[in-house]
């Protein structure tokens, strides 16, 4: 490709049970179906381009665009957790972006 990268990136987490509740009641997800957590996938995209020579300024330039959970996958409350959501497995941020731009002398 010769200047441009591109990377697409995936997580993944199959359903577990909660079980570090407040409450001690989620022993697994089939004893209380409210200390399940869902199965989720994420994707983030990553793009660069890599300039030589920018404007004359001798060295590489690039400058490259990320996009952190590209779909704006959010999890699933919980309902007994304490956070609204499993923070050992999820982010509750949505989608969000990342500009840089790189020059190396």
């Amino acid at each position: 490709m010769g200047n441009h990268t591109a990377r697409l990136t995936g997580r993944y987490h199959h359903h577990v049970a909660d079980v570090f509740v407040p409450s001690g009641n989620c022993v697994s997800s089939l004893s209380n179906a409210s200390c399940r957590v869902d199965s989720m996938a994420t994707y983030d995209l990553f793009y660069q381009y890599r300039f030589q020579d920018l404007l004359g300024l001798s060295g590489e330039t690039s400058i490259s665009l990320t996009v952190n959970n590209l779909f704006d996958r959010l999890p699933d409350p919980q309902e007994t957790a304490v956070t609204p959501y499993s923070a050992s497995l999820d982010r509750i941020w949505g989608r969000y972006y990342n500009v840089r731009f790189q020059h190396t002398f």
